[in-house]
């Protein structure tokens, strides 16, 4: 009876697919002149096929999903490959728009379990839109260049079981059909709640002269960082009035360099003394207003070239609680990052190393490990990037700053409900990954330690963090999905 069974199902299948087939001929033949060509799927082939236009698109990438859900990185996983493929589109300047059902989208708040293609997702450059009440989207459609059409009824979900289910996929190049299918999706994307990927606040492009001419190592003999500090505060305020001279009081450039307090006598002696220096050395130009305020331009502020940074970076006073070295070092990320149009992706190579002047290699993993307990970046996965399971490459993904100090008052608050001994402990284990300072990560562990346990939760981190420096599973998403797997298998004992 078994074989029976599959005998009928292979001829409904085959029956099934050239209905389809034949009713798609019939609406193509309404667009004449248009060149049509059309080719039924396997899942197997819906899979590649997707993977491969996409990364031969050159213009746009219009994706409509009914549903998506991937819980694992594995880098074997067809789902997850089909969106590390959208996200490598969008750090390539495609525009890549994808929408959604509201229903998935529920997972980018979801703090206990991660779905790992909304985590690509929210760090990428995709433009993520949720279908309005009361539609629904019911296929999964995608359109590549206005010309490519891909279409399935195969969930974009991990682990879904395609042998045993009738699904049905085509790929279709018509750029009139493209045409239409794109104003069916139209008003979905116009009317759609619009989610906000990758880092939510602003962001500056400043001049970046005074790094691509290697002068960093100028503000190296500034130990107290002032200097560096001042030339920033001037960048920023530059771009943000949109002038090229400005008006500035020795009072307020004091207060946005310094926290201590001081008398007007000695707040203009000492910010004078910065503004005169880098007029010397040539960094900018000088004119007197009054007693108490100056006009200063910046030189050699080339448009062409720049670096991105993020504007919380200033209003959280990250100026003030880095030390030189972790400034500079931020600084030059940054505008690698820039220059390779990744951001706020960075990856670095060997030659970075030897790039950054006044720093060593060997204190390089200190200052980057500082710089991930401060919440600046965090270590990504390397295969997102390169699409390899790259061991030598580390990768970093900037993040929104933020203000330490209302962290310490998240940090507080979690103490008066989970008590102060269980934060210590929760905060003990996230050392290991540099994330101790992190209030939500810090509840997540919490809720992890109530589940499962200090010793599983423990043994979780233990077998991540023994992976290899720079492999793609040792990071903190792993970790929290090896860590929901254990809380199911536990749940189901």
């Amino acid at each position: 009876m078994g074989i029976i069974n599959k005998l009928i199902q292979e001829f409904i299948k085959r029956i099934f697919y050239s209905l389809l087939f034949f009713h798609c001929l019939f609406c193509l033949s309404a667009f004449g002149s248009d060149t049509v060509s059309i080719r039924n799927l396997s899942a197997d082939q819906y899979y590649s096929s997707v993977m491969e236009n996409v990364k031969n698109a050159r213009i746009s990438v219009l994706a409509g999903l009914s549903s998506l859900s991937c819980k694992t990185n594995n880098p074997d996983d067809p789902v997850f490959r089909m969106i590390q493929s959208l996200v490598l589109a969008s750090m390539e300047g495609i525009k890549v728009v994808l929408v959604l059902n509201p229903f998935y989208t529920g997972e980018l708040s979801n703090c206990a379990f991660r779905d790992k293609a909304m985590e690509l997702i929210r760090n990428s450059r995709i433009l993520l839109i949720t279908v309005p009440e009361p539609f629904s989207l019911r296929f999964n459609q995608i359109i590549i260049d206005q010309k490519i059409i891909l279409e399935s009824s195969i969930p974009w979900i991990s682990g879904i079981d395609t042998q045993n289910h009738l699904h049905s996929s085509w790929i279709i190049t018509s750029a009139k059909l493209a045409e239409e299918k794109t104003k069916l999706l139209s008003p979905l994307v116009e009317k759609g709640q619009k989610w906000t990927m990758g880092l939510s606040s602003p962001v500056l492009n400043l001049p970046a002269s005074f790094i691509e001419n290697n002068q960093i190592a100028y503000f190296m003999k500034n130990k107290t960082g002032a200097l560096l500090d001042c030339y920033l505060y001037l960048l920023k305020e530059q771009s943000s009035r949109n002038t090229k001279w400005l008006s500035v009081s020795f009072s307020s450039l004091f207060s946005s360099l310094f926290s201590e307090a001081s008398s007007k006598t000695q707040s203009r002696k000492k910010v004078l003394g910065i503004l005169k220096k880098l007029k010397r050395d040539s960094f900018i130009e000088l004119e007197w207003v009054d007693e108490q305020s100056v006009r200063v331009k910046i030189k050699n502020d080339d448009p062409q070239q720049y670096f991105m940074i993020p504007e919380r970076y200033f209003t959280c006073h990250h100026d003030r609680d880095l030390e030189l070295r972790e400034k500079l070092l931020y600084l030059w990320m940054l505008y690698q990052a820039t220059k390779g149009r990744a951001f706020p992706l960075f990856q670095m190579d060997e030659s970075f190393y030897q790039a950054i002047p006044k720093i060593k290699k060997s204190d390089m993993e200190s200052l980057l490990s500082s710089l991930e307990k401060k919440m600046l970046i965090e270590f990504y996965p390397p295969a997102v990037i390169t699409g390899k399971d790259s061991l030598f490459m580390p990768a970093f993904l900037f993040l929104d700053p933020m203000d330490l100090k209302i962290l310490q008052q998240s940090l507080e608050t979690l103490k008066d409900q989970y008590g102060e001994r269980e934060v210590k402990k929760a905060r003990m284990i996230l050392t290991q990954v540099n994330r101790e300072n992190d209030p939500e990560a810090v509840a997540e562990i919490l809720y992890y330690l109530k589940k499962i346990g200090m010793v599983e939760t423990q043994k979780v981190f233990y077998l991540v963090c023994s992976l290899p420096p720079y492999h793609p599973n040792r990071n903190y998403t792993h970790i929290i999905s090896r860590l929901g797997q254990s809380a199911a298998a536990e749940k189901m004992k």
